[in-house]
């Protein structure tokens, strides 16, 4: 009789232990424990080199070898969950070096330190004041250690910054991409299905009974649909080519009898200004019966107002997808008010 021998596995059983602890959180873990052991042998082969003629048991030498090895973890562990999130980002490097002499010199004080009271307390020599000249050559192998941590350290503060500014490239990236996803989102939707639909059946009606006004009306009508699909996919259009933009929409609107009449003024020097695209239309494809449009030119901003007839106002949702894209493009620095029969946006120049 043949038996077949199965191990009981989870569902996800093609997770290796290899794609296991390459996860975020487990690596994380493996590179400190692989730290750790590196450290240790450095303080194994330090400690040996210097007390290997010394024959006073094994204890004094583990108790050396683990007093070198947390001064050795301690400043490149504090330097990198401390000091390096906290000022590197932010440029601040005047705090950040003087943070890090600190940091060395204590931590080399504390380890001298340490090791003469354990070589007190087991009888040893201490080796740092055994050559000649005694407290000179103690300042030069003090010296010499504080640069060796200096540039360790330094290493490890060039690889924090490039692991850091790596996210901060691949976190703007996906940003970007959200933005342009959302972007073409909107710009899709800003002139409506249900416009366009409506635009072409009254055309077809028109067409044998009057087809020179279904002429104009189509050639509106292309215009609009060439102005989106085109000068619509830079991030910024001229003021002057969004104005006329809404001036034949809203004819359109008149044309097609969803609006009684428009008005549209701009005041002050509209040349040379750029303005997100189709960003003022959603105010107004809502509006019915008479509309005034006014845009306003300043400084340093730029006020679009709207006075619908018939006490209309843009829907929650609408609201909502306008403030959100207004949001992505300007951050904070906006201002839109919407009210029964009024609504007004402030951009920044």
């Amino acid at each position: 009789m043949n038996y077949t021998i199965r191990a009981i596995m989870p569902e996800n059983s093609n997770i290796t232990w290899f794609s296991y602890l390459l996860t975020s959180s487990h690596l994380k873990w493996v590179r400190c424990l692989l730290l750790c052991l590196l450290m240790l042998l450095f303080s194994l082969g330090d400690t040996g080199y210097q007390y290997h003629n010394v024959d006073s048991g094994i204890m004094p030498f583990i108790i050396l070898c683990f007093v070198s090895t947390i001064c050795k973890i301690f400043p490149i562990f504090f330097m990198l969950k401390v000091i390096m999130p906290r000022f590197l980002p932010k440029h601040q490097y005047g705090h950040f070096w003087s943070l890090t002499f600190a940091v060395i010199f204590t931590s080399l004080l504390s380890q001298h330190a340490l090791e003469f009271l354990t070589c007190n307390v087991y009888g040893l020599p201490f080796w740092r004041l055994q050559h000649m000249g005694y407290f000179s050559f103690y300042l030069i192998d003090f010296a010499v250690q504080f640069v060796q941590w200096l540039i360790v350290l330094i290493g490890i503060s060039m690889g924090y910054l490039l692991s850091y500014w790596l996210n901060e490239r691949n976190r703007k990236q996906i940003i970007e991409a959200s933005k342009l996803q959302m972007e073409s989102e909107l710009l899709k939707e800003q002139v409506s299905p249900e416009f366009l639909c409506n635009t072409l059946h009254k055309c077809g009606e028109l067409t044998l009974s009057d087809s020179k006004e279904a002429s104009q009306r189509l050639m509106l009508l292309s215009k609009l649909l060439r102005y989106q699909l085109y000068d619509c996919k830079r991030r910024e259009v001229l003021l002057d080519g969004e104005v006329k933009f809404l001036s034949d929409y809203m004819q359109l609107n008149k044309l097609n009898g969803f609006c009684k009449d428009y008005s549209l003024d701009v005041e002050g020097k509209s040349f040379g200004v750029f303005v997100p695209p189709l960003l003022f239309v959603s105010l107004i494809s809502v509006a019915q019966g008479y509309v005034n449009m006014k845009f306003v030119i300043e400084k340093d901003k730029l006020i679009f107002t709207v006075d619908y007839d018939e006490h209309q106002s843009l829907s929650e949702y609408e609201q909502f997808r306008l403030r959100d894209r207004l949001q992505h493009i300007f951050s904070d620095d906006f201002i839109l008010m919407t009210n029964i029969g009024y609504s007004k946006i402030i951009i920044p120049l």
